[in-house]
This record gives C-alpha cells, sequence and structure tokens, in this order.
C-alpha cells in the first residue's frame, strides 16, 4: 500500500473492535500513541510476538488505517 490510502485494508478491522487485554494493552498504547497529529516522522519499529489469535494483524491493520486517516501525506510500505 503505497499511496497512503488504506483501500485494501477492511472497513470491519477498525481500532474501535479491537477487545484491548492485560496481554496486549503495551502495544495497543504503544500503536495508539503514533496516531496523535502531533507526531513526527519517523516512527519507531515495534516488533509483535504472540501467539495465534491474539489480533496482532488486526492491530497494525487498524493502526495503518488510522495513520491514513490522520497523515495523508505519509507513505506506507506492506
Amino acid at each position: 500500500m503505497s499511496s497512503g490510502q488504506p483501500d485494501v485494508i477492511a472497513e470491519a478491522v477498525a481500532r474501535d473492535r479491537f477487545l484491548v487485554l492485560p496481554e496486549n494493552r503495551f502495544a495497543h498504547a504503544v500503536l495508539q500513541s503514533w496516531e496523535s497529529p502531533d507526531h513526527i516522522e519517523p516512527l519507531p519499529p515495534v516488533f509483535l510476538y504472540g501467539p495465534s489469535g491474539t489480533g496482532k494483524s488486526h492491530l497494525v491493520q487498524a493502526t495503518v488505517h488510522q495513520l491514513a486517516e490522520v497523515h495523508p501525506d505519509w507513505k506506507t510500505l506492506s
């Protein structure tokens, strides 16, 4: 996704549909902090590690979707 638009990310994958639990609270907070309009580039790399089914892909896709809305001039790599 190089256009900066969330065209390939399903609308169903949204931050408000992510269940924050003690196991993923820190990852959620870090990625949410990136969404501030005051945040400057470059963003630090983050490695999400955990068992299957804990929402890692959902959280990343929701973050990319939100970043594209907050920072439409930013480019993303997929």
